[in-house]
């Protein structure tokens, strides 16, 4: 097959709308000059670049080197190359070349250093030549690693040579206790006045590293001396004036002999600290007792005569049992009521000091407006919303004709017993008609105590 065609099909398969099919053409051999190899092998085009596959004849000597590459069309209208051989005893070399399109020819280079031309050899057969030299396979040259290189903590002590750093490879500044072994750093290697605050770890003086009486009120910080001091030495000489505060002193430890006569005033004592048996007996008149501080709880049963009572202020409210009336609930105007239900026309609370009974009152006056219709009004106490089935009724009128009634006055009574607490009444009425209304209404309730 001439150059042309070959070139020809190259052209074709790049540029073919079928090229996304993998397409076979068959083996093509070129000569690595000035060298003896030849280089033969199959094409497939497939996405977008030419697959290589086949062998570098080694000059024909007992086994070839096995080939695999890409060879793909460059910008500027060249034909780049990239071929893998790996030769006997698995030593690889990778070449790079570029070449015509036109001839097929150009230049190689590979990874031993070796280059020259690669001339295109459709016969298959070398020009002659040396075999291309095999370069022995070094993953890493020497002197190639730099720190560029390296991962972060990627050199350990097994990979340094024993002496071989000196200050110059350390950081300043960057040296910890933990660095150093023990009993390593001594007097000679310090530089005078080198060792501040800073190098020493706190809390690890101790009195063996101090220099007798080298340590002055200077050294100290305010507040530092604390359990270094010898039980029994303070003495009220070493003593600030009012420097001594309850938190100093032991609970429980002071007696009276310890506090000045009289000093002591109420700023000194906590709430509630006096009880009874520190009070003298008798000591206590009206003018230590707080005016109206003094409540049943403070007075033993009975101990309340009537010489201790200003005559005449005792009320109802201060005795027990005594009646005792609400103030009336006054509704002044109308309360209208719907036909056929049940109105709440007044409410009264009571709450009962003890058991007892409630008798209530109402009053007022029923309003038959509608002088046509024929209407009629029932009221009841109650203790809910309603009135109450089979209730007696507080209050009741009614007409014979519609123009019998126009205002009718009415008054009811009734007696409730209660337990201690609050209880509510009401005044519920209910009424038949238009135009119906209770007018003015007044409730009022009176609390007796016992059954």
């Amino acid at each position: 097959m001439t150059v042309r065609l070959i070139v020809l099909i190259f052209v074709m398969l790049a540029w073919s709308a079928a090229s996304a099919v993998a397409q076979p053409i068959s083996g093509y051999s070129w000569q690595l000059r000035p060298y003896c190899n030849v280089l033969t092998v199959n094409v497939t085009y497939q996405g977008g670049v030419y697959m290589l596959d086949g062998v570098d004849d080694r000059c024909d000597d007992p086994g070839a080197a096995s080939a695999a590459g890409v060879a793909f069309l460059n910008p500027d209208g060249t034909i780049g190359l990239g071929v893998t051989s790996v030769f006997p005893g698995g030593t690889p070399m990778h070449l790079e070349a570029t070449m015509d399109i036109r001839s097929l020819s150009g230049t190689w280079r590979d990874s031993a250093g070796n280059s020259g031309a690669i001339v295109f050899t459709p016969s298959g057969t070398s020009a002659g030549g040396t075999a291309r030299p095999v370069a022995p396979w070094v993953s890493v040259l020497p002197g190639s690693i730099t720190a560029i290189h390296l991962a972060n903590v990627a050199v350990g002590a097994a990979a340094i040579a024993p002496n071989a750093i000196t200050g110059a490879n350390i950081v300043n500044g960057s040296l910890t206790r933990d660095d150093l072994a023990p009993g390593t750093i001594g007097t000679p290697e310090l530089t005078p006045n080198s060792v501040s605050g800073t190098h020493i770890i706190d809390g690890t003086i101790t009195a063996a590293d101090l220099a007798t009486a080298s340590v002055g009120a200077a050294e100290l910080a305010p507040n530092a001396v604390v359990s270094s001091i010898a039980n029994g030495t303070i003495t009220g000489l070493h003593l600030a004036a009012n420097s001594v505060t309850s938190d100093k002193v032991v609970d429980g430890s002071l007696t009276g002999a310890d506090i000045l006569n009289g000093s002591i005033t109420a700023a000194d004592l906590a709430a509630i600290s006096i009880t009874g048996a520190v009070v003298a007996d008798n000591s206590l008149t009206g003018a230590d007792i707080l005016n109206g501080s003094l409540t049943g709880v403070d007075l033993a049963g009975n101990s309340v005569t009537s010489a201790h009572v200003v005559d005449a202020s005792l009320t109802s409210a201060d005795i027990l049992d005594a009646p005792k009336a609400t103030a009336p609930v006054e509704n002044n105007g109308a309360v209208p009521l719907p036909s056929g239900f049940d109105t709440v026309v007044s409410t009264v609370t009571v709450v009962a000091p003890a058991a007892g009974r409630v008798i209530l009152n109402a009053s007022g006056s029923f309003g038959f407006e509608n002088a046509v219709t024929i209407d009629s009004v029932v009221c009841s106490f109650s203790t809910g919303l309603t009135i109450p089935v089979a209730a007696p009724n507080t209050a009741r009128a009614a007409e014979r004709n519609g123009a019998d009634f126009f205002y009718v006055p009415f008054g009811g009574t009734r007696t409730f017993n209660v337990a201690p607490g609050s209880s509510t009444f009401r005044l519920v009425c209910n009424a038949q008609g238009t135009a119906v209304s209770v007018w003015n209404p007044v409730l009022t309730a009176q609390f007796i105590a016992g059954s």
